[in-house]
C-alpha cells in the first residue's frame, strides 16, 4: 500500500512540475484581436421574475365553473389568493364517450384574488382522461391579460399542471402552476 502512495504522490509531483514548466516556457502568442462591439438592445429584465402558485378549486361538473383558494409566491413572496375559474368553453371536437385517449380541449378565463393585486388570464385547457374511474389530468397554457395592482399591465405566460377528480355532482382541481412574468413594479 505504501508504494502505491508513493508512486500516486511522485506522479502527482512530475505532473505539477510539468504544467508549471509549460507555462514558464512558453512562447507568447500572436496578438489576440478584439471583435468589434456590436451595441445591442437593451431588454429590460429586471422586473422578470418567477411565479409558481399552487390552488385548490371546486366545481359541480368537470367543465364548470370553478371557485377555492391557493398561494402564488413571487420572488419568494408568498400571497393567499381567492381563485374563480370561468366554465370551459370546448374548441375542439367534443368526444361524450370518453375513449382511452380521449382528450379535452377549450378556453375559459382565470383570476387570483391577492392583498397586492388581481391577476386575470384566458387559458388553453386540455383535459385527459385517465384510466382510474373520475380522475382527469389537466395542462393549460395561461396567458396574462392584466390584473390590477402588481398585476396592472403585467405580461406572460404560466403552465398550469394538475388533476381533476370527479365523483358524481362534485369536481375538485388540485393544480401547481409556473411561469415567468414581467411586472411594471416588484412586491416589496
Amino acid at each position: 500500500m505504501k508504494r502505491i502512495l508513493k508512486f500516486g504522490w511522485l506522479c502527482s509531483a512530475v505532473l505539477s512540475l510539468g504544467l508549471v514548466s509549460t507555462t514558464c516556457w512558453a512562447q507568447d502568442a500572436e496578438p489576440i484581436i478584439e471583435a468589434p462591439i456590436i451595441e445591442a438592445p437593451i431588454i429590460d429584465t429586471a422586473n422578470v421574475t418567477g411565479v409558481t402558485a399552487n390552488s385548490i378549486d371546486f366545481s359541480n361538473m368537470l367543465e364548470g365553473a370553478y371557485d377555492g383558494n391557493g398561494r402564488i409566491t413571487i420572488n419568494g413572496m408568498p400571497f393567499e389568493a381567492r381563485t374563480s375559474i370561468s366554465p370551459l368553453t370546448f374548441t375542439g371536437p367534443l368526444d361524450l364517450v370518453f375513449h382511452e385517449a380521449a382528450t379535452l380541449i377549450g378556453v375559459r378565463s382565470s383570476s387570483f384574488e391577492t392583498a397586492v393585486g388581481t391577476l386575470t388570464t384566458v387559458d388553453e385547457v386540455h383535459i385527459q382522461p385517465v384510466p382510474a374511474l373520475g380522475w382527469y389530468l389537466v395542462y393549460a397554457t395561461m396567458h396574462v391579460t392584466g390584473g390590477t395592482g402588481i398585476f396592472a399591465r403585467s405580461e406572460g405566460d404560466l403552465d398550469l399542471y394538475g388533476q381533476i377528480h370527479v365523483v358524481g355532482d362534485f369536481s375538485q382541481l388540485i393544480s401547481m402552476i409556473e411561469g415567468s412574468l414581467h411586472f411594471e413594479t416588484l412586491p416589496s
